[in-house]
């Protein structure tokens, strides 16, 4: 038997379906007490809602933080330069909670005096569940500037800068003098005029007692004499006995206008053809004289290039000797040595060189076609 609430009594097996309960009573049964706090709604299947920041089974357990309804932004003040602090003031901030009540602190508070820099004030807000908010700005201390001692301050900083950048550019110059030389003796063409008045066509350097030695007097000198009637310098054929090895190699290269530079490996490491290197490169600079590098054997791979010889390979097209006995080859290599030769006097015609492969142990062999004076 079964009685509703409006006193009606059931005797039959009824089912009946539970859409509600009493008041403040919750549950399958409506047996449980809801007993909500904090403005919760109590429902019949999940008990209390809690609002916002509210949890538990009665909504009695704050969870939400605390909130500041007003912050104070970053600041700054610029205080004389005979002061070394200032005092800062600002809008205290405010904070609200669900629960009404915050405990609020801060490091700094206003009035507070600040050194010169930059300050962090924090606020701090907690709630007696335990729930904190921070405020955070910063407080910044500047010192006038003397206009004067910047301009002097800077103008010896700028100074400094620019003896730095000058002292630079001279250890640059310095070391690249040599390449420089080259470079502006090119621009200014003072290697384009052939004295009338010097002894020799050419001057050639080499080193003594190598296969270079064997190349300068069974090929190259036969060819630019024989061949084409250019007056050669070379160190056995044309030194003075008794005058000194750099007197007369100084006295080659200015009485020359060309230098030929046989260049090997023994040429590099041997101080004489260095000394007559130099000598070259210091006269082609000042009176109008001209390098002709020969690559005889390979020397862009050592470790120790003087600088001067760096700068020449850089700054002056050298001429391979071709290796292989390539006529071709031949042809093109004497044909290159002599375009940058100086030009003979008109009038005295050259024909056409036929010539075999020489070694270094060859005698030169020359036949000249339909060549005259």
């Amino acid at each position: 038997m079964v009685t509703d609430v409006n006193g009606m009594v059931y005797n039959d097996d009824v089912l009946l379906r539970v859409t509600g309960c009493v008041e403040n009573h919750w549950g399958d049964e409506c047996d449980q007490l809801c007993d909500c706090q904090n403005d919760a709604n109590c429902t019949r299947l999940a008990g209390c809602d809690c609002q916002y920041g509210w949890s538990g089974i009665h909504c009695s357990i704050d969870t939400g933080p605390p909130e500041f309804t007003v912050c104070p932004g970053n600041m700054s003040q610029t205080i004389n330069a005979d002061k070394a602090h200032a005092a800062i003031t600002w809008q205290l901030p405010e904070v609200t909670d669900i629960s009404g009540d915050v405990n609020l602190t801060s490091n700094f508070d206003p009035g507070d005096e600040f050194t010169i820099g930059m300050h962090q004030v924090i606020y701090t807000a907690l709630d007696y569940s335990g729930n904190m908010a921070e405020c955070i700005f910063t407080v910044s201390v500047d010192r006038k500037t003397n206009i004067t001692r910047t301009i002097i301050i800077s103008s010896i900083t700028i100074g400094l800068l620019v003896l730095v950048m000058a002292i630079g550019l001279l250890i640059l110059c310095f070391r690249q003098r040599e390449e420089i030389l080259l470079r502006y003796a090119k621009i200014t063409g003072r290697f384009t005029d052939d004295s009338k008045h010097k002894k020799w066509d050419v001057f050639v350097a080499f080193k003594n007692n190598t296969k270079d030695e064997s190349f300068v007097y069974k090929t190259l000198v036969p060819k630019l004499e024989d061949e084409h009637g250019y007056s050669i310098n070379v160190h056995h054929k044309s030194f003075i006995p008794g005058k000194t090895i750099s007197d007369n190699i100084l006295d080659a290269i200015t009485n020359s206008k060309r230098t030929i530079l046989v260049l090997s490996p023994e040429f590099v490491r041997s101080g004489w053809c260095i000394y007559e290197l130099e000598q070259a490169f210091y006269e082609m600079i000042g009176y109008r004289h001209k390098l002709i590098p020969i690559m005889f054997e390979d020397i862009t791979n050592m470790p120790d290039i003087p600088p001067i010889l760096q700068s020449i390979l850089k700054t002056v097209v050298y001429i391979k000797w071709p290796k292989g006995g390539n006529e071709k080859d031949e042809y093109e290599f004497w044909k290159r040595l002599v375009e940058v030769m100086p030009k003979k006097q008109k009038g005295r015609r050259f024909g056409s060189v036929k010539y075999k492969a020489l070694s270094a142990h060859e005698e030169p062999y020359v036949h000249i076609e339909d060549a005259h004076v």
